[in-house]
């Protein structure tokens, strides 16, 4: 009996922590999101990280990754759409967001 009120007081701890910890909420625009061949793209990151983790990986859809981009400039040399996705926060706490954009 004795552990069982351990056991449930660890899961209570945790949950409470976990619970009120900040969550970032994942957020960018497209400067173009339809755009050619060698056209400069820009990522702007307008995550609201609420006083959680600011870690940020971009994945840009082409195989390039940048971590830690505020912002992120992106030249395309192939035609095509390219899935687009920034990460925000930790692995616990983090959140994605994915946009397409069109090389033409």
């Amino acid at each position: 009996m004795k552990i069982q009120k351990i056991i449930l007081l660890i899961i209570f701890v945790q949950c409470a922590i976990s619970c009120n910890r900040p969550h970032p909420t994942a957020c960018f625009t497209i400067s173009k999101p339809t755009a050619n061949i060698g056209d400069t793209i820009i990522f702007t990151n307008c995550t609201d990280y609420d006083g959680g983790s600011t870690s940020t990986v971009w994945h840009l859809g082409d195989t390039q990754i940048v971590n830690n981009g505020e912002n992120v400039q992106h030249i395309y040399n192939i035609a095509g759409q390219y899935s687009v996705s920034i990460e925000t926060g930790g692995r616990s706490d983090g959140d994605t967001q994915t946009k397409r954009i069109t090389i033409q």
